[in-house]
């Protein structure tokens, strides 16, 4: 059987949301699945003449061309991919061009976090989600929410991410009064209160998007990309 698992690039290299995609990305592998590399440049902010452009482009040649000569019977997409227009696109060239099953790994249900008030928007994402043969959705909320949006596309329940972590665990560590916060520094403003400066330890940030200043006690260490398997 052949099975493969589609790998977009993902503008947002430097936040935690490729890590999980990553890590799906290694475990299918794991399982027999072929990465099916898909380079797309993906800037859900460029509104340009030249960005519409390149989807064309990437509609009409870059993805029938993964696609025209490709003998697959299982194909996973990882959701979302941060455009519908190329969402869209690419299952049906997927339906077109051949005959595997196609299945939605959802890490995000765009509905939900960014298009709570779109109508258009929430359609057009229901109508992908019964595009496809099947849905790993999160757990039996999400679950439940898919169906009662009128999803009737087969749904089973990942109910927790696993999470690749190739450093060798330690049973033993020595507290030196320093906590560890990672994140986006720009969802976190609470970390630049000044109640920090009364606390009695260490605090040591990494992420994107610091403030300008922190507490004394505070120490910023920019970040780490994510893992590339």
């Amino acid at each position: 059987m052949n099975k493969y698992v589609l790998t977009i690039k993902d503008p947002n290299k430097n936040n935690a949301g490729p890590k999980a995609k990553e890590d799906v990305l290694y475990f299918l592998k794991d399982e027999g699945f072929l990465p099916l590399p898909l380079s797309l440049k993906l800037d859900p902010e460029d509104r340009s003449l030249g960005a519409k452009l390149r989807k064309i482009y990437d509609v009409k040649v870059k993805i029938p061309r993964v696609f025209k000569k490709l003998k697959a019977d299982v194909v996973v997409l990882q959701y979302p991919i941060y455009s519908t227009y190329l969402t869209n696109n690419i299952i049906k060239v997927i339906r077109s061009y051949t005959d595997a099953k196609l299945y939605l790994v959802i890490h995000d249900v765009e509905t939900l976090r960014l298009f709570k008030d779109d109508q258009t928007f929430s359609k057009n994402e229901i109508t992908v989600f019964n595009d496809v043969d099947g849905i790993i959705d999160h757990n039996r909320k999400m679950h439940a929410w898919l169906n009662e949006q009128g999803v009737t596309t087969p749904c089973i329940d990942l109910e927790i991410f696993d999470y690749y972590n190739p450093t060798e665990l330690r049973e033993e560590y020595n507290y030196d009064r320093s906590l560890v916060f990672a994140g986006n520094l720009a969802k976190s403003k609470f970390l630049t209160s000044k109640e920090f400066e009364k606390l009695a330890f260490k605090l040591e940030l990494f992420g994107p998007s610091p403030a300008e200043k922190y507490a004394e006690n505070i120490n910023f260490f920019f970040f780490y990309p994510n893992q590339n398997f």
